[in-house]
């Protein structure tokens, strides 16, 4: 302290006052004195700073069990000055900082428990890897686990050590430096038990201590280098980690249930990571070290082998095999008949596969093994069981040049009481997912060669669908066939008259082919369109025309491989929809001349679909997925294509209409519980029946709602949602009270509703609403809370817009409204009042009415996460009404602590404070909002200003 300047001793004093002067002063040490902010670090220790008491401890926040941790201002400034010896090789300087690790890591509270701070240990641990090497001691390294401790967070220390001073270590040339890295390794994969629910009840399971994502980028890529530097200690510790982890007695299950193959496959576990990784870590790691240092490491899997631990013994099976060259010579001890039990398959099995013709004098021995093999005690038929594993172990060596394992195998596989041979011998069980339709029997570009031969119909009805879950299925050909259809649909087009004579699945199939091809295709490709609709429509009206095909039956409980096959009655509905397709653009519809016969076609559909009788959750989900719905889609495209090609021509669609009107006064006429397909998707096309046949919805509308019959008026207002709304379709809904009465009713789908809101809202917007009409009136006096709220949500999504001010001035209105009906709400109303906070965007000036609605909604708008937006709106309206905005913000933050100032809004309006020469409430603002970034800079701006103003 002699040393200092009196500026540099008035510096530290000032410091000392509290942390937030500590905090600042190391800001300012690193920011002004960017080469030379080491020199005051004896200083700083002398002066305490240093002292573990500073270490702040975690902070209880609620009652509920959440904390704060706060971070200890020394920490940067420590950072700083090891980076600096590090890069200056100072051992002196780096001691310095290691003496302050160590003497904090070591402090017990009264209590006798470490501080749980995981932000200091993250810092220390960057330490390590930036001091010079020499100043950290193996004793230094035993630190960590006090740093891993903490019950809060242990990831950013693995991360650091991870990324910082374990590689730094194990790629330095000293070996003492390698010997701390193994002390680092040691610490960092200590595993911890844990309770993990499970079927039969908790158990407990193994992790490792530090996350096993920051292990496996701290060890996997290093495994090699591990067993170039520090093999032995290394595969020591990883099978001490082995036997802990596979204990059969703590486990109850062998090695293989939790780690099928020692290699990378697809049936070990992804989600038993500390199983996985230190058998993967033991496995690499010896390669490195067998190609490093081959006698040693030849000597340690010769002692696996004789392990008491399963896992370590199957780690040294597989590693003869992996390295046979070097260790073949170990292969008498694998061929104990102990290797040849259930727990090896796997291992020796690969073994025999990988190296059984380079057995030399061992070939005869592995097969007297395999037949001295015993029966399975208390197994049914165990002399058919013995035979069927001596099977599976021969057919890892059956073909590999030895004649009596091969004539034995040969023997075993003709014997059909055996039954077929395992497709996975080496496993003792197998687990696969199969997805997709599965194999196909022929290609795309075969079945093209069929049809130019003529026999594709032929070819497709011959094949048979085997009974395997590997086999080729109809499902795949059908996928087939539509991808030659695609390819190539100048091919396939002529002979659709053929198809007729094909089994269902394949008209199915050439029909999906081509409505995939007119689904992707905006401008002809090889195919003329025009001519392939004739063809198309001939066809569909050849398969459907026939009385037969409608009363033609499809086979129940097939079995699950034909589940999704496609059948006769999938037929119906791909031409509802190719139909549909060809109607519903006129940029992209089939020719005019062509509708009459759609429409016959869509009128024999409709004649044989079948309704719903019951009405799900998701009306318009249920009329997607339905046949009945399917054609009714195409009804309404084909009667919209109608009439705008009749407009096209006459400027008129009235006659048009007229012609179709009778098919839907039919449907409309069985609305009444029941048909729910038509009353769902006329409500969908609400607002094209204003286009089609306004008359007609006038009248009929009551009927279109059927407030008598609930399940029919539920899937009209259900489909409803799916339109696009005008003035005149709101009248009509307005005027029959359907709306009043949707108001009142529980939709299945939320978002049925909200659509029902937006409309009000709109319409209100409008000016075809007020705020007492029987729809608003009815959502303030029952407090429709929730309702409230999404009309506030629906206003401020349309703030972008260019609103007029009757307008803004209507939205206002509704803002003060809803706070006159929330006296004596609960929580409810809390939310509501947060939502409110969304509408200051449409405030320009800061009025008396304009303060009180602030002033209202202030305390709550930190409810529903909108704070920061109402924050935003206040900075903007700050320019304008200082003292306003910071009346209001006062009274938000007496039940809000903002965490982070978002964008510097809080900032932002604080500033315009002191702009204002508001400077006494900027200082108190300043002062209360101290824990965020830059409030202690902003604090020294409102003196500058506050001097200057004052001369």
């Amino acid at each position: 302290m002699n040393s200092l300047s009196a500026n540099e001793r008035d510096f530290l004093n000032l410091m000392n006052k509290s942390t937030e002067y500590a905090r600042r002063g190391f800001q300012l040490i690193l920011e002004k004195r960017k080469h030379n902010f080491d020199d005051l670090f004896d200083a700083l220790a002398e002066s305490g700073f240093f002292n573990p008491e500073h270490n702040p401890a975690p902070e209880r926040v609620d009652d509920e069990g959440h904390f704060r941790i706060p971070y200890w201002d020394a920490l940067d400034y420590l950072v700083a000055v090891a980076k600096k010896s590090g890069e200056h090789n100072n051992p002196i300087l780096g001691e310095k900082v290691m003496i302050v690790v160590r003497d904090v890591s070591q402090t017990r509270d009264e209590d006798g428990s470490l501080r749980d701070n995981y932000y200091t240990y993250h810092r220390f641990a960057t330490i390590l890897g930036l001091v010079p090497l020499s100043v950290v001691s193996e004793e230094d390294l035993d630190l960590i686990p006090n740093w891993l401790q903490g019950r809060f967070e242990r990831g950013l220390v693995g991360h650091e050590l991870g990324q910082g001073v374990f590689p730094r270590m194990l790629s330095d040339g000293q070996p003492e430096n390698w010997r701390k890295a193994y002390r680092i390794l040691y610490h960092c994969t200590a595993v911890r038990w844990i309770d993990t629910p499970g079927l039969s009840g908790s158990r407990k399971e193994p992790v490792t201590l530090i996350e096993d994502h920051w292990l496996k980028d701290m060890i996997g890529a290093r495994a090699t280098a591990l067993g170039e530097k520090i093999g032995r200690d290394a595969c020591d510790l990883f099978v001490d980690r082995l036997r802990e982890i596979f204990d059969p007695e703590r486990r109850g299950v062998p090695s293989w249930v939790l780690r099928p193959a020692i290699e990378e496959n697809s049936q070990n576990r992804a989600w038993r990571a500390a199983e996985n990784r230190f058998v993967e870590w033991l496995r690499d790691t010896l390669l490195g070290w067998l190609d490093h240092d081959q006698a040693d490491a030849r000597a340690f899997v010769q002692k696996m082998l004789c392990a008491s631990s399963e896992i370590v013994r199957r780690i040294g099976v597989y590693m003869v095999n992996q390295g046979w060259d070097r260790l073949r010579d170990l292969c008498p001890s694998v061929l104990a008949p102990t290797f040849f039990d259930f727990e090896y398959l796997h291992e020796t099995y690969g073994l025999l596969r990988e190296h059984f013709r380079d057995f030399a004098d061992y070939k005869e021995q592995t097969i007297l093994v395999i037949r001295q093999l015993l029966p399975v005690s208390g197994c049914d038929d165990a002399e058919r069981y013995l035979r069927t594993r001596q099977r599976d172990w021969l057919s890892a060596v059956n073909g590999q040049g030895y004649e009596p394992a091969d004539s034995w195998y040969s023997e075993l596989n003709s014997d059909a009481s055996l039954g077929p041979g395992s497709a996975h011998p080496d496993f003792n069980s197998y687990h696969e997912l199969v997805m997709g339709p599965g194999p196909t029997p022929y290609q795309a570009d075969e079945l093209v060669a069929f049809a130019n031969a003529g026999n594709i119909v032929e070819k497709l009805n011959g094949f048979r669908q085997p009974d395997t879950w590997r086999g080729p299925t109809i499902q795949a050909l059908i996928h087939a066939l539509e991808s030659a259809v695609g390819n190539r649909p100048d091919v396939f087009l002529p002979l659709l008259p053929k198809f007729l004579s094909s089994d269902r699945p394949y008209q199915y199939g050439i029909i999906s082919g081509f409505k995939l091809l007119w689904d992707a295709s905006t401008v002809a490709q090889g195919i003329d369109w025009d001519l392939a609709w004739e063809h198309l429509i001939g066809f569909f009206e050849s398969v459907i025309a026939a009385p037969e095909f409608w009363r033609e039956t499809v086979p129940e409980d097939q079995g699950p491989m034909y589940l999704l096959t496609p059948n006769k009655d999938w037929i119906p509905t791909v031409i509802a929809d190719f139909l549909g397709a060809g109607t519903r653009n006129d940029t992209k519809a089939y020719p005019a001349s062509l509708l009459p016969r759609g429409w016959a076609l869509i009128k024999t559909l409709l004649g044989h679909a079948t309704p719903v009788d019951t009405v799900a959750d998701d009306p318009m989900t249920q009329a997607l997925n339905t046949a009945k719905g399917r054609v009714i889609d195409a009804l309404y495209n084909h009667a919209l294509r109608v009439c705008r090609v009749r407009d096209g021509e006459i400027d008129s669609h009235g006659e048009a209409w007229g012609e179709m009107q009778p098919i839907f006064d039919a449907e409309l006429a069985k609305c009444k519980n029941g048909n729910y397909e038509f009353s769902t998707f006329t409500g969908s096309f609400a607002t094209n029946l204003e286009y089609l046949a306004p008359d007609w919805l006038c009248a009929h509308i009551t009927e279109i709602f059927p407030e008598k019959y609930r399940n029919n008026f539920l899937c009209s207002l259900e489909g409803l949602a799916y339109t696009q709304m005008t003035p005149w379709m709101y009248a009509q809904l307005k005027d029959n009270e359907v709306l009043t009465v949707a108001l009142h009713a529980e939709l299945k789908v939320r978002h049925a509703r909200e659509n029902i809101l937006h409309w009000i809202a709109l319409a209100y917007l409008w000016g075809n609403e007020t705020l007492d009409s029987p729809q608003f009136a009815y959502l303030f006096e029952s407090k429709q809370i929730q309702d409230l709220m999404e009309i506030c949500r629906f206003f401020w999504s349309v703030r972008g817009q260019a609103l007029t001010k009757e307008q803004t001035d209507r939205i206002l209105t509704f803002w003060d409204r809803c706070v006159d009906s929330t006296h004596g709400g609960g929580e409810p109303v809390s939310e509501l009042l947060s939502s409110l906070g969304l509408l200051s965007c449409y405030l320009g000036d800061i009025g008396e009415m304009e303060k009180k609605l602030l002033l209202v909604v202030a305390p709550f708008v930190h409810v529903d996460y909108n704070v920061d937006f109402f924050v935003e709106e206040l900075d903007r309206l700050a320019d304008g009404n200082p003292g306003e905005v910071s009346t209001v913000l006062r009274e938000l933050l007496k039940t809000y602590e903002p965490i982070i100032d978002f964008q510097d809004h809080l900032k932002s309006i604080i500033r315009k404070l002191t702009q204002a020469s508001l400077f006494n409430d900027a200082r108190d603002f300043t002062n209360k909002l101290r824990h965020l970034p830059g409030m202690e800079d902003l604090w020294c701006e409102i003196g500058v200003a506050a001097n200057r103003l004052n001369g």
